[in-house]
């Protein structure tokens, strides 16, 4: 499979994120990005118990961010605002 855009598109035809950016547009889907959805969705009921551990140790990361911005909110806050400046710094973006 191949992942094609198509001149003056931004989609990424052929692939998974390409079908959702169909829907977003309110297109039907093309028939890579159609194909593209069938074999995702395949490989995601060919593997649940994976899907639902990758799931809850997401969530458990999540939980955890949380719980340390909210324990040290001043560290928090410097290291934030370090990686917007670094990241001002290496890609152009203004922090």
């Amino acid at each position: 499979m191949s992942a094609d855009t198509f001149s003056g598109s931004k989609t990424r035809h052929g692939t998974n994120s390409g079908w959702s950016r169909h829907q977003t547009l309110g297109e039907r889907p093309c028939d890579p990005c159609y194909a593209a959805k069938q074999e995702y969705d395949q490989r995601r009921r060919l593997a649940p118990e994976r899907v639902l551990q990758s799931r809850a140790a997401a969530a458990a990361q999540m939980r955890a961010y949380r719980r340390l911005a909210h324990m040290h909110p001043a560290m928090y806050a410097a290291l934030y605002a370090e990686e917007k400046q670094r990241l001002a710094e290496t890609s152009g973006l203004r922090p």
